[in-house]
C-alpha cells in the first residue's frame, strides 16, 4: 500500500543524501516518489542522476514516464529520443526500455525491444505477453497468438494467455481489427 510505499522513500532519501553518487538508490528514489504521487520530486531526482549519467538507462526511461504522466509531451518526446539511441547489452536495462515503451504506448518501438529481450529470456511468460500483447496492438494477431500459444505450453493453466488467445482467434476468424488497444498488465482486463 502507500504507507510502504512512503516508508521506502524516506529510507532511500537517507541513503541516497548519505552518498550522493549512488544511482541505483538515485532511481529508485525517484520510483519511490512517482509511486507515493510526488510527481515533481521524482523528476527532479531524475534530473539530478542525469546531470551525472546522461545516458543512464534508469534515469532516461523514468523521466519519459514522469513526463508522460505530468502530460509533458515535448519533454516526454525528447526524453524517448534519448532511450532510442541507448543501445544495452544488459537484459535488465532492456527490460527497462522494453517496458517504459510499452507504458508510453509506443508499440512499435516496444516491439522492437521486446524481440530483442526475448533472446535473453524466451521463457518469460512476461516477456512473451508484453510482445504478444505488442503485436496485437499492431494488428498483427497471428503472430500474437504464437506467443499467447507458447505460453500455454510453458503454463498450461495459465488463464491469461487463454483470455487473449481467444480474443486474438476471433480478430482472425472474423477479419476484423480489434477496436482498442489492449494494456500491457499481466491480467485480464478488469471489466471482463
Amino acid at each position: 500500500g502507500g504507507d510502504s510505499a512512503l516508508d521506502w522513500s524516506l529510507m532511500l532519501e537517507k541513503v541516497a543524501k548519505k552518498d550522493n553518487s549512488f544511482i541505483f538508490a538515485k532511481n529508485n528514489l525517484a520510483l519511490a516518489y512517482f509511486c507515493v504521487g510526488k510527481l515533481k520530486q521524482a523528476i527532479e531526482i531524475s534530473m539530478e542522476v542525469l546531470e551525472e549519467e546522461p545516458y543512464n538507462v534508469h534515469a532516461n526511461c523514468n523521466i519519459a514516464l514522469f513526463f508522460y504522466e505530468n502530460g509533458d509531451s515535448e519533454a516526454c518526446e525528447e526524453a524517448l529520443k534519448t532511450i532510442l539511441t541507448l543501445n544495452p547489452e544488459d537484459p535488465e536495462d532492456l527490460h527497462k526500455i522494453a517496458v517504459t515503451l510499452c507504458e508510453l504506448k509506443e508499440h512499435d518501438k516496444a516491439n522492437i525491444f521486446m524481440r530483442r529481450l526475448l533472446q535473453y529470456k524466451p521463457y518469460d511468460i512476461k516477456v512473451l505477453h508484453y510482445y504478444a500483447v505488442s503485436c496485437f496492438n499492431l494488428g498483427r494477431y497471428k503472430e500474437a497468438l504464437l506467443y499467447w500459444d507458447k505460453i500455454a505450453k510453458i503454463d498450461p493453466r495459465n488463464s491469461i494467455s487463454t483470455f487473449y488467445r481467444r480474443m486474438a482467434n476471433n480478430c482472425i476468424k472474423n477479419g476484423v481489427e480489434h477496436d482498442k488497444e489492449l494494456p500491457y498488465h499481466f491480467q485480464v482486463p478488469y471489466d471482463e
